[in-house]
């Protein structure tokens, strides 16, 4: 397990924790490692999570399924990140996303709802590992209410624009998570469509684009 805290180190569920605390929290968490394959899926829709996991390596894709069968992803998850993180904490609860891998994985399973007992509380790590997970929560609930407010806008222009935006490609050029079909899909839109406007925007001097890298010019 040592071998990843080097990776651990870096995120923000545990920052302020060094040394011995990496074994002291991941002992408190129950923390296992598990490899994945390219396709496997680790949660499936509608299940309760006992688990969050951590990316190690590798890539993983949430996706919400409609009732026709339909995928449409919503985010990617890359090395360092958290998934699952507010529902293992309620594991009575049902996970609305399916979250599949992408490529070969290596996942960090971390029993998150053991930080929420009365022994794990008064404990210096576990209770700085607490206060990571509740501003890791809070940022995620920003982030679902942003992208409730890009699905509400009419416009491919404007959903498009307030995307951008949000990630910062007004100040500099940004590289995007997604290739054009995923972002398609998260925009809520046909690829063809999103493609189309976005040559209109390119012709109009408002964006500048090659492949995955965007920057907004006005």
């Amino acid at each position: 397990m040592e071998q990843y805290f080097p990776i651990l180190a870096t995120m923000p569920l545990f920052h302020g924790i060094t040394g011995e605390g990496f074994t002291h929290v991941l002992r408190c968490l129950e923390a296992f490692v598990v490899t994945a394959e390219k396709g496997q899926v680790l949660y499936r829709n509608q299940e309760q999570v006992e688990y969050g996991m951590i990316v190690l390596d590798g890539s993983l894709h949430a996706l919400l399924l409609n009732s026709n069968g339909g995928e449409h992803r919503i985010c990617e998850f890359g090395v360092g990140q958290l998934i699952g993180g507010a529902y293992a904490c309620v594991p009575e609860q049902e996970i609305p996303v399916q979250t599949q891998a992408i490529k070969d994985s290596t996942l960090l399973y971390v029993k998150l709802s053991n930080l929420l007992n009365d022994t794990s509380i008064g404990g210096p790590y576990a209770s700085r590992v607490t206060v990571n997970l509740l501003r890791h929560i809070a940022m995620a609930n920003v982030f679902q209410v942003r992208k409730i407010h890009i699905l509400t806008q009419k416009k491919i222009r404007d959903k498009l624009l307030m995307y951008l935006e949000s990630i910062g490609a007004r100040k500099r050029s940004v590289l995007l998570p997604f290739n054009r079909q995923e972002l398609a899909d998260y925009l809520g839109v046909e690829r063809s469509a999103l493609s189309r406007e976005m040559s209109y925007m390119q012709e109009e001097g408002v964006l500048e684009y090659h492949k995955n890298t965007l920057r907004l010019l006005q």
